[in-house]
């Protein structure tokens, strides 16, 4: 703390990070994980999905976003490997943008 806000970057990522949890029955953020989440089709990359791939996942598997206002982001989990992934969209974006200007 005490670092004046004309100092500091935001950085805003559209992507989001996944886990494949130990236990599918606690999918809230704390929750332990396993390994790395399993790689999406186009970004190829165990743990990172790109915003398009969450957004296909929610679709077909029928997600639902959870809000997590105090981390701010958004989380699902899905899948029989237990996957989660943490992540940006329209909405925490904004209430990003909307702290920044607060903070001058």
């Amino acid at each position: 703390m005490g670092v004046p806000a004309n100092r500091i970057n935001l950085g805003i990522g559209f992507y989001g990070r996944s886990y494949t949890l130990e236990d599918a029955n606690c999918n809230k953020p704390g929750c332990k994980h396993s390994a790395p989440g399993v790689a999406g089709q186009c970004t190829g990359e165990s743990g990172i999905l790109s915003f398009a791939e969450i957004e296909s996942y929610i679709k077909r598997f029928n997600l639902e976003k959870i809000y997590d206002k105090e981390a701010g982001v958004k989380y699902l989990a899905w899948g029989s490997n237990n996957q989660w992934v943490s992540y940006d969209d329209e909405e925490t974006l904004q209430d990003k943008v909307d702290f920044a200007k607060e903070q001058g």
